[in-house]
């Protein structure tokens, strides 16, 4: 995770992530769920580890038999996610840095001159 977090772009990514994560209304019943499970299964797991792997398989088979990433993926979801993730781009963006790129690639293309004009030689008009 250290190693993505020194990318620039992704390290806004994952600050705005985390903190669209810190204010989700789902954040506490996650913890919550994952508390609980913890509690109940780690017991059950070492009294029965063939029932946990069995059971596992039964859920993951009703996960893809459910789909339930249809009706979770909707984008009203990712609406929150889209602001903080612009807002969080636009905060980190090094601005002067990009005028001073932008600055400069603009001075170094100056017009290129015109070619010389060539004689025309001494020829009569033509009708």
């Amino acid at each position: 995770m250290d190693s993505l977090r020194s990318i620039p772009l992704a390290n806004v990514l994952f600050e705005a992530i985390s903190s669209w994560w810190t204010q989700h209304p789902l954040r506490i019943a996650c913890i919550l769920a994952a508390d609980t499970t913890k509690a109940i299964v780690q017991p059950v797991a070492r009294r029965n580890p063939l029932g946990v792997a069995l059971g596992a398989l039964v859920l993951g088979g009703l996960l893809v038999w459910g789909r339930p990433w249809r009706w979770i993926l909707k984008p009203a979801l990712f609406a929150g996610l889209s602001t903080q993730l612009l807002s969080k781009g636009i905060a980190h963006l090094p601005l002067q840095s990009w005028m001073s790129t932008l600055v400069t690639a603009l001075q170094a293309r100056k017009p290129e001159p015109a070619p010389p004009a060539q004689p025309q030689a001494n020829r009569p008009p033509t009708r």
